[in-house]
């Protein structure tokens, strides 16, 4: 009974979508179901790649991890993992999801191509609005109004060609990573943000921790200054914003507080979707893509993003980063698609 049980069980492991690996405590494999040894290196008991194997000694150290990992088999795969501590061992699940990465990057390939061709003439366009705003300036009042309204307009158009393309960016190229000052990619975020927080009358405070991050500059510096512009949007008049970035563990984070009306429950889970609006008849001038393409930055990482939040009290979006860098891949380009 005990041996049709194990041909079961192997038979059952050989056959789902998914590959199985157990490891040991120290991150040795154990064992390995068939499909996992078509999409995994396993060499002196180790898995080959350095993303696969940080993320079992993450789940080690925290019980649980999860991301999208690219492997060279030769020739790069992009590999959904999930690592999960069962006692002294862990469990990995891994999944080769490249034919979705490539069918998402011919639509990111469109989305590119036609924002592109926008941002010549949304640019002239928005230059000419400037023109008549100033040309009517003392002329008749309702005109001057119509006219700031079609600058306001030109301006929104202009943000969202840019975030298109940054969304088209974050989830075709990869991202190169390096060791980063965790303080100069909090500044950049917020000279980005600086003027939104004046003109809203929102006040920011700011604790940095010491250290680096290890992360693509351009990246992590939007995904962070679309969560600082999402809280400046949401937060009333005099309101504060908080800032903290720092580490736990094995992770680095970028956690941003407001002061906003809060998210209901059920509608968490969709924040991150492309355009989607809690309450679309009271836009608060962005683009709807801000959480979307924080959401790819922080999973082109191998990390998450994280929502507190509740009515009537603010919320608090945190992206969490693994802390360790994988030793010898200086610079190397991990992709910027799928999710966990």
């Amino acid at each position: 009974m005990e041996a049709e049980r194990k041909e079961l069980l192997e038979f059952l492991l050989d056959h789902l979508e998914e590959g199985v690996v157990l490891l040991d405590a120290v991150g040795r494999v154990l064992e390995a179901s068939g499909p996992a040894l078509a999409i995994v290196q396993v060499k002196g008991g180790r898995l080959v790649s350095p993303e696969l194997q940080g993320a079992v000694e993450r789940a080690l150290a925290e019980g649980f991890s999860e991301g999208v990992a690219s492997v060279y088999l030769p020739g790069r795969r992009q590999v959904k993992y999930k690592a999960v501590r069962r006692g002294g061992e862990v469990v990995l699940l891994v999944r080769d999801v490249s034919h979705e990465a490539r069918l998402s990057s011919l639509g990111s390939d469109l989305v590119a191509s036609v924002s592109h061709e926008l941002k010549t003439p949304v640019t002239g366009l928005l230059l000419l609005a400037e023109a008549l705003v100033e040309a009517l300036a003392a002329r008749d009042p309702r005109a001057r109004e119509f006219a700031s309204r079609l600058l306001g307009e030109a301006r929104r158009l202009k943000a969202l060609v840019e975030d298109l393309l940054d969304l088209a960016r974050v989830e075709k190229a990869g991202f190169r990573k390096r060791l980063l000052p965790r303080h100069e990619v909090v500044r950049e975020a917020v000279e980005r943000v600086s003027s939104l927080l004046a003109e809203r009358s929102v006040r920011l405070e700011v604790r940095v921790g010491a250290g680096e991050v290890w992360g693509e500059r351009e990246g992590l510096v939007s995904a962070l200054a679309n969560l600082l512009d999402n809280a400046a949007r949401y937060s009333g008049p005099g309101s504060r914003v908080w800032l903290d970035a720092g580490s736990s563990g094995s992770w680095d984070f970028f956690a941003v507080r407001d002061e906003g009306p809060g998210i209901p429950r059920d509608e968490i889970g969709r924040i991150f979707e492309p355009f989607y609006r809690l309450d679309p008849s009271r836009s608060k001038g962005g683009t709807g893509l801000g959480l979307a393409i924080v959401k790819r930055v922080a999973e082109g990482h191998g990390g998450r993003v994280s929502v507190e939040s509740r009515v009537g009290e603010g919320s608090v979006f945190a992206i969490h980063l693994p802390a360790a860098r994988p030793e010898g891949r200086e610079g190397e380009g991990t992709g910027g698609g799928g999710g966990a």
